[in-house]
């Protein structure tokens, strides 16, 4: 790790929901260049190629690890859960950024501006 503008600190785990593209990615790549490490997530394992190629380019091998998890799905939820339980258990998870969502039209905020 070069000791660039951050403190030399053993690394935190960060776990991203929602890292495949925009601040999420962005997140990913600046905390890798820091020395810590992402797990990242993406709803769909064909789409994110930017995380995916991120993943590739990191000079630490094992630093971005992509997982699935579609947040509008309970399984895909619950088996995500599960997956940080069982495989990334040998290690704490640190921080968590909620980045995804799902934004339908109409709802209570459009029903607000019209009343």
């Amino acid at each position: 790790m070069s000791a660039g503008p951050y403190p030399a600190t053993s690394p935190s785990t960060w776990v991203i929901i929602g890292a495949s593209r925009g601040i999420g990615l962005e997140f990913a790549r600046q905390l890798i260049v820091r020395g810590d490490n992402v797990i990242g997530t993406v709803r769909d394992q064909f789409k994110g190629g930017d995380l995916w190629r991120l993943s590739a380019q990191a000079a630490r091998p094992g630093a971005l690890r992509i997982e699935l998890c579609d947040v509008t799905i309970e399984k895909s939820v619950e088996s995500f859960v599960e997956r940080i339980r069982t495989i990334h258990g040998l290690f704490s998870i640190d921080y968590l950024i909620l980045n995804a969502g799902v934004l339908k039209y109409p709802n209570v905020y459009m029903a607000l501006e019209t009343n």
